[in-house]
């Protein structure tokens, strides 16, 4: 019976989370598929400061995304959020990582070098602590193509 209530228990905070993460991701797909500049960021790194545009009928809005003390904030402006500002996407994070890419004339992907135009998609890797089996951390991504960037067809390789 006490088998049977950890395995229960084991399996609503791992759903639980897991539609924490797939929430997060939707919402930062949301964030970067409106893409309409980028103020800073690295390739492989925790952080992003952007501009985006979710309604046509309002101006650009300048942010930052940040992994911050095991959370993922989402903030105005270019600051980087602190552990007391901005909004909280996801907590319990172990990994946060942002990749840029871009297609060469062949297809294939490469490191973005910094040109909007060229930007074909964001590969976004969320990983939580202690989620998987045995504790071990269950890591999410996705890929994102930004709408603004004049691909609206994506990469011809999304092996990435």
């Amino acid at each position: 019976m006490v088998q049977a209530l950890e395995g229960y228990t084991l399996s609503r905070s791992s759903a639980e989370k897991t539609q924490k993460a797939q929430a997060a991701l939707v919402r930062i797909g949301l964030e970067l598929e409106n893409l309409t500049g980028i103020s800073s960021y690295s390739h492989g790194g925790s952080s992003l400061a952007y501009t985006t545009r979710l309604n046509s009928r309002e101006p650009d809005v300048l942010r930052t995304i940040s992994l911050v003390n095991g959370q993922v904030r989402i903030i105005d402006g270019t600051t980087l959020p602190t552990a007391g500002t901005g909004s909280i996407l996801m907590d319990g994070v172990s990994v946060f990582q942002l990749r840029y890419y871009q297609a060469s004339e062949s297809g294939t992907l490469s490191s973005w070098t910094g040109s909007l135009k060229d930007l074909y998609v964001i590969e976004v890797q969320i990983a939580l602590t202690g989620t998987g089996p045995l504790g071990s951390p269950a890591a999410f991504t996705t890929t994102i193509t930004p709408r603004r960037s004049g691909h609206w067809d994506g990469p011809a390789d999304w092996n990435l």
